[in-house]
């Protein structure tokens, strides 16, 4: 890891910059609705580089993650680039953004940062310096997550401090749970006016800490779900997220579990990437569609496991959904997951459906039910 400091004249040659001066990509244009955003973790790099990137799909891109630090700096991993990313994100008119935060350890220095006004300032800028020196077009926030009062009342605070830091000169986009569970910290009202883009998360409704086996992003209610994607979307509308702002979470990965059957019992569940699954489709697994989620998973043929997953039926629904909804568009986790043979199998479709958003027929569904 790599603990990041600003240089001082830069810090000041970056406030020059964003009084007007500053010369930013000229990104293509997005129509309302039409926005493809991509999540691609630093590690990826090595097997998928930024060139072998789909970027004919993509209309920003979020390059994961930078940590917080208590004392208001950020930490890169090793291995961390901007440059590659951000340079080919540019030359297709993507927009690219620093993801800072993620899940594990970055919640404590949010919430020290949040919790002292000059930590607060000092944080800003620097996010703000380190924005500009590596050419990112904004910052995206993705606190995992706050979890008190204290919390909710200075993660409005941390958030208002970054856009009048910002200025109108870099994006802001703010990564939220899709569950009320963690959403009930967060003052959506308050935020809402501050950002100018917000990514649910609608996915990892199951997982290794739920009572029963279940779909990892299902669409629809059903019995003995934790949640799902529709609930989610309705629930951040009710609490003040504008439609037009909100970009609909895809999940490019699967969730297994040590049980054959939804909502059953299990010992043991575990992620893996969607660019696994087509193999076993063909290897020892069945393909069955559960229509009240409109999800579909994979049933080990020996018993052991099933897994949960999206695959282009589950996608067009989500994406003619997005569209119903009035939604920004959508965002996925992760951009490299569903490579393929040097190629994207999803991402294509995802864009596509956007463009010309349409639920598959019941024909296809039952095709695909087993």
């Amino acid at each position: 890891m790599h603990l990041w400091r600003p240089n001082i004249a830069f810090v000041l040659l970056c406030g020059m910059l964003l009084c007007g001066c500053a010369v930013r990509v000229t990104p293509r244009p997005v129509a309302p609705g039409r926005s493809v955003y991509g999540y691609y973790p630093w590690w990826e790099a090595a097997a998928f580089p930024p060139q072998s990137l789909g970027w004919q799909y993509l209309t920003h891109v979020s390059h994961a993650f930078v940590r917080p630090t208590p004392a208001g700096g950020l930490v890169e991993p090793r291995g961390f680039q901007p440059a590659p990313l951000v340079a080919a994100a540019h030359a297709h008119g993507v927009r690219a953004l620093l993801c800072v935060g993620g899940a594990g350890d970055s919640a404590p220095g949010f919430s020290q940062i949040a919790s002292n006004p000059p930590l607060r300032a000092a944080f800003a800028h620097n996010l703000r310096a380190y924005a500009i020196s590596n050419n990112y077009d904004g910052l995206e926030i993705d606190w995992e997550y706050p979890r008190t009062s204290a919390d909710a009342t200075n993660f409005v605070m941390l958030i208002q401090e970054l856009r009048a830091t910002l200025g109108t000169n870099l994006l802001l986009a703010l990564a939220l749970n899709g569950s009320p569970y963690i959403g009930k910290w967060i003052d959506a009202r308050a935020v809402a006016p501050c950002v100018d883009l917000v990514i649910l998360m609608t996915y990892d409704y199951h997982g290794n800490w739920s009572e029963f086996s279940g779909h990892n992003a299902p669409l629809y209610p059903y019995p003995r779900a934790d949640g799902c994607v529709s609930n989610g979307v309705a629930y951040w509308r009710q609490r003040g997220i504008p439609p037009e702002k909100t970009l609909l979470g895809l999940a490019f990965f699967a969730r297994a579990f040590n049980t054959t059957n939804i909502g059953a019992h299990f010992t043991k569940s575990w992620s893996l990437p969607w660019r696994a699954v087509p193999a076993l489709l063909t290897n020892g697994h069945t393909r069955v569609w559960d229509a009240r989620a409109a999800a579909p998973y994979l049933r080990a043929n020996n018993g052991s496991h099933l897994i949960s997953y999206d695959d282009a039926v589950s996608l067009s629904k989500k994406t003619a959904f997005a569209r119903t909804q009035g939604l920004a568009g959508v965002a996925v986790w992760q951009i490299a997951g569903d490579i393929v043979g040097a190629r994207h199998r999803l991402l294509p479709l995802v864009q596509q459906r956007l463009a010309a958003p349409a639920l598959l027929s019941s024909t296809a569904d039952s095709r695909a039910t087993r």
